[in-house]
């Protein structure tokens, strides 16, 4: 019986593939004939900034870039696409625009087979006037690209999954930008606090000032350079940290598992260093003498087991187990040119 069962089922797949590749060659072998989707129309909405204090887009299945505009015009320009199936409104209320398509269930269950690859072609763009730096802007998408390009602002939000999230620019507020299975990407951030959440992606960020900075994901690396913060935390799992250039004013901590910390350049009052099946290789900004240390391996060597000054006002805590601890002191050390041209 269940041979016979196995039989059928084989046969039963066996015809379906073959129907499927004659559909396929029907169409030329273009996936983007089998999209389900009508075609899109672009539109225009535009408002005064001066009314306007805030700006969120809520949609599913697009790609959203954020950008200034080429023009003089003080006005938020959103440029958007609807079709019979797709109409987002576009409304202003109580001092916020904000645009709104959210799919339904089977077109986000069905995205990665064969309908949205025409809705996942396009971009809605929010271009903002070049002398308005005082907006919130909160971004949610899924399964599509975030892009923030050169942007003041006073705070930002960006929300996506299956994708990546691209940020730049300056904001007096908090940023923060979450996604899953992709990395985020940050490049000349100036904010109160920098927030980057994913998973199954790496966090990378290059020339960042702000009084928190805060990166977690889980199973893929994090990459920084050219960081000044009261405060850093650095949290990953099977992969490693590099880093360079990176003042933690108040305290600095990164954590990993199954994977290295490799740091050019830290200089903290406080630094924790914390893995397991990997070693720690850093260079610490400033004397030996000035710091209390606590280290420990298993199974590897511990160039700084014993070293420091007992009664020292800064501290140093790395440990790991199956890998080596390798740690200098250097006092003479300079931060990287991109970052003091920031601070000055």
């Amino acid at each position: 019986m269940t041979k016979k069962f196995l039989a059928i089922t084989g046969i039963v797949c066996a015809v379906g593939l073959i129907i499927a590749l004659i559909g396929f060659a029907m169409v030329g072998f273009d996936f983007v004939k089998l999209d389900l989707d009508e075609d899109y129309t672009e539109k225009v909405f535009t408002v005064s900034d001066s009314e306007i204090s805030s700006v969120k887009v809520d949609i599913d299945l697009m790609k959203v870039k954020v950008c200034y505009r080429q023009d003089d015009k003080n006005e938020i320009r959103i440029t958007y696409y609807e079709n019979n199936k797709h109409k987002p409104t576009v409304a202003t209320e109580d001092g916020q625009v904000t645009l709104k398509d959210k799919t339904d269930f089977f077109s986000n269950l069905f995205n990665t087979g064969m309908v949205n690859i025409k809705r996942g072609k396009l971009e809605t763009i929010v271009e903002i006037p070049k002398n308005n730096k005082t907006l919130k802007i909160n971004i949610e998408t899924s399964n599509a690209k975030i892009t923030v390009n050169n942007l003041n602002a006073d705070s930002l939000y960006l929300e996506t999954s299956n994708a990546d999230i691209d940020i730049s620019g300056e904001f007096t507020d908090d940023v923060y930008c979450k996604t899953s299975n992709a990395s985020i990407n940050g490049e000349n951030i100036k904010a109160h606090t920098v927030n980057f959440d994913t998973s199954n992606g790496s966090c990378n960020a290059e020339t960042v000032v702000s009084h928190s900075l805060e990166f977690v994901t889980s199973n893929a690396s994090i990459n920084i350079s050219s960081i000044n913060s009261d405060s850093v935390r650095l949290d990953t799992s099977n992969n490693s940290i590099n880093l360079g250039d990176t003042i933690a004013n108040d305290s600095f901590y990164a954590q990993t598992s199954n994977g290295n910390i490799n740091t050019k350049g830290i200089d903290s009052d406080k630094i924790e260093l914390d893995t397991s099946n990997g070693s720690i290789i850093a260079t610490i900004i400033g004397k030996e003498k000035d710091f209390r240390i606590e280290s420990g391996t298993s199974n590897g060597n511990d160039n700084i087991s014993g070293r420091g000054n007992d009664s020292a006002s800064k501290s140093l805590s790395a440990y790991t187990s199956n890998g080596n601890i390798n740690i200098d002191f250097d006092d003479e050390y300079t931060v990287a040119k991109g970052l003091q041209e920031m601070l000055d």
